[in-house]
């Protein structure tokens, strides 16, 4: 429960790519959402997880997914000035921000 992931996508056009997302619930409960936007055309644009997840499949492509957690953390409680399960993710979108295989946003709105 509230951890921050990380899920490394890998096609058969041996390309790599990496998604860090958080879960406030258990992880088993984002998986599963995750999973149902691979499955759910309509769920398509939930993440850019499952955006590239789907150019893969248009594509006749191969693929597979490796999770992992990276970290643990709590999400925002009362009397807390901010969330860091919320700043954890930032931070680790910011650590991988030069890395061109990253999906997530890298805009400064994303990361505030």
């Amino acid at each position: 429960k509230e951890v921050i992931y990380l899920a490394k996508l890998k096609s058969g056009d041996n390309e790599e790519h990496q998604y860090v997302g958080l879960a406030s619930t258990t992880f088993k409960q984002r998986f599963y959402k995750h999973t149902a936007s691979f499955r759910h055309e309509e769920q398509r644009g939930d993440t850019k997880l499952s955006d590239k997840v789907w150019d893969r499949k248009e594509r006749g492509l191969s693929w597979s997914i490796d999770w992992g957690i990276i970290r643990k953390g709590h999400s925002y409680r009362v009397g807390q000035s901010s969330c860091d399960l919320c700043t954890s993710e930032k931070l680790e979108i910011i650590n991988r921000s030069r890395d061109p295989r990253l999906l997530n946003s890298r805009t400064p709105r994303t990361l505030r």
